[in-house]
């Protein structure tokens, strides 16, 4: 086995894992890996950094030989810029982003779509100067893998090596940088002078860390670079490798899986004694878990722990973590009678604050590598959509207002802002989030019409106070507004488990859970027409109960090819929206696929409030 830099990282928290890689298990990261890069515009980043280097060549196909020789035809004083030359030596093999040649030596530039400070030095631990900052740990190596290679090849040259990566401190210098750039390919649609890359991007130099690596003076998670090269070339694709289990790797690990072909099974098999594996609950399941102590003793099966080791809540009192995770684990064991535990009295306690009607908010928004907007920073954020529903005593939902900006070139964020205090206008009922998403955005638009010249910024931010909950402003050190969005997701989290949460309270899993309710089964079984549910982007005969399936996964699919997606696909989780309102900011789309997409992200943020009043009328239910 060639051991390439991927591989490598691959095997730095795990080395079953390279053997699971090696045997061709399915691997949910690198399908996640994609839908990242898409939507955070990482693609862009490498197509914008080569623009830095005009006389660059893209030999990427080449074989190692052939970069090899032209490496050794340079001539004295002639610069070579190459992009992905391919290099092999002692077992390793890697391209390199960037590589260039010249008469003081060779240097390495790894492209990365991170934003970082150049004011703050974040490269080694805090607490600890000989370990890498875990931030950084992984993309560290990955460097010290590359520098190691190019060192054994060429040990009479000095090699440097480095990082591009969006400076947080630049601003972009124009409008519509990202139409440059295409999002999935790196390729470059427009000519642009070199120095465009530096306008937003800043080259880091980190050869002294990177000889500190190779050096063995700095330590990832206590072990040695050389440590983790040896025993990733141990690996092999036959041979299981039998590193020992680590909760928090174990948990995380992509190779996940039930059933009786689960890659997992054989590290069950080989560290807990357990030969048969069909998906039965583990300590690994359990919701936030930070207690390692049964994971190391070899209890990995709920049922082969004897006592519930958290703590039995009480009616009355606001759920705690190890609450919530005494309430998994006894249902998961079925220890509990009931696969739903509700305490109507908390319930009753907190929604008795609230002020009817209630305001129903969700939005989408984006934050990318390249700005869309003038005077923007690198991963700035962008509001470009909200959707409010009202929910009335009666149980009347009404799909009150929404915003969607797909104008390429447009900076939304204002205009978001006035539509969203129109919308909330209509009523001084109780405005509810999930999670605190909503609640930085908001922050962070007054931070931004603070600085801004409009003629409205006061209107605006005295607009937006109301609904702010705690958080810190530059002019106050601490304001929550009069209608203090109440977090939906906290409501939750105080008064309710399911058996079928599996110890998380997202959206996407609390959703089901609701619809296993008789009264939310019998009510949105009907057209939405019949049961005084009104929509903006839904026809009055749209069923949201449908033979028990997921309501997201009701969201009509759309043809994408022309959108450069593999297949058909939904717009039903936040990454592919990024993406899609990042295709959106390209001008040559066509009108067909501007507005699919249009259409699915009007419908998946509409079903984003709709949920939260579903979560509402079931609780009201229960």
């Amino acid at each position: 086995m060639t051991l390439t830099k991927s591989k490598f990282i691959q095997s730095l928290s795990c080395r079953n894992k390279l053997h699971f890689n090696l045997q061709g298990h399915k691997s949910t990261k690198e399908e996640n890996k994609f839908l990242e890069e898409l939507a955070s515009g990482g693609f862009q980043v490498e197509a914008l950094a080569r623009t830095a280097f005009q006389n660059g060549q893209f030999v990427g196909n080449l074989h190692a030989d052939n970069i090899a020789e032209i490496i050794r035809q340079r001539k004295s004083g002639e610069v070579l810029e190459l992009f992905e030359p391919a290099f092999v030596s002692s077992g390793c093999s890697s391209k390199v982003d960037i590589f260039i040649v010249n008469d003081q030596g060779i240097h390495i530039k790894e492209v990365k779509a991170k934003s970082f400070d150049p004011t703050v030095s974040e490269w080694l631990g805090k607490k600890n100067p000989t370990a890498l900052n875990s931030k950084y740990a992984e993309v560290l190596m990955d460097l010290a893998f590359q520098t190691d290679i190019i060192s054994r090849l060429y040990p009479s040259v000095n090699v440097t090596s480095s990082f591009i990566m969006a400076d947080k401190l630049k601003v972009a210098t124009r409008d519509g940088m990202n139409q440059m750039f295409e999002t999935d390919g790196g390729r470059i649609l427009t000519q642009v002078s070199e120095e465009l890359a530096w306008d937003l991007l800043t080259d880091f130099d980190v050869s002294d860390i990177v000889r500190r690596i190779l050096a063995e003076e700095l330590t990832y998670q206590k072990e040695t670079f050389s440590f983790y090269l040896s025993h990733a070339k141990e690996v092999t694709k036959d041979i299981f490798p039998n590193f020992p289990p680590r909760q928090t790797a174990c948990k995380n690990c992509e190779f996940r899986s039930s059933g009786t072909d689960s890659p997992h099974l054989i590290c069950f098999h080989e560290f807990f004694d357990i030969n048969s594996y069909d998906g039965e609950p583990t300590i690994l399941d359990i919701g936030n878990n930070r207690n390692t102590s049964h994971f190391d003793r070899g209890k990995l099966l709920l049922e082969d722990i004897d006592e519930n080791p958290y703590e039995e809540p009480i009616k009355g009192k606001l759920l705690s973590r190890k609450n919530r995770q005494w309430l998994q684990f006894d249902m998961a064991t079925n220890r509990q009678a009931s696969p739903v535990y509700f305490d109507q009295e908390m319930f009753r306690r907190i929604s008795g604050e609230w002020e009817w009607p209630l305001n129903l908010i969700d939005f989408e928004t984006s934050a990318v590598a390249i700005p869309f907007y003038k005077g923007q920073h690198p991963y700035d954020n962008v509001a470009f959509q909200f959707s409010h529903h009202i929910l009335y005593k009666d149980g009347s939902i009404e799909h009150a207002g929404q915003f969607l900006n797909t104008t390429p070139g447009e900076f939304p964020n204002f205009q978001f802002a006035r539509e969203l205090i129109e919308s909330l206008s209509r009523n001084s009922g109780t405005v509810f989030r999930f999670a605190t998403h909503e609640n930085t955005i908001i922050t962070h638009i007054i931070g931004q019409l603070q600085d801004s010249d409009i003629e409205d910024k006061v209107d605006l931010i005295n607009g937006l106070l109301p609904i702010v909950n705690g958080n810190k402003l530059e002019y106050e050190s601490s304001l929550t507004g009069t209608r203090d969005m109440v977090d939906l997701l906290k409501v939750a989290e105080s008064c309710y488990y399911s058996e079928s949460l599996g110890g998380s309270y997202s959206m996407k899993k609390l959703l089901p859970a609701v619809f296993q309710s008789e009264f939310i089964k019998e009510k949105y079984q009907n057209q939405i027409g019949d049961i005084n549910v009104s929509s903006f982007n839904f026809p009055k005969n749209w069923k949201w109960y449908k033979d028990g399936q997921d309501p997201y996964k009701l969201l009509p699919t759309y043809e994408v090819e022309d959108l450069r997606l593999d297949s058909n696909t939904e717009i039903n989780n936040g990454g592919l929206a990024l993406a899609m309102y990042g295709k959106l900011q390209f001008t040559d789309l066509n009108k067909k696929a501007r507005e699919k997409i249009r259409t699915g992200l009007l419908r998946y943020c509409e079903l984003d409030t709709l949920a939260m009043a579903m979560v509402i009328e079931y609780f009201k239910n229960l």
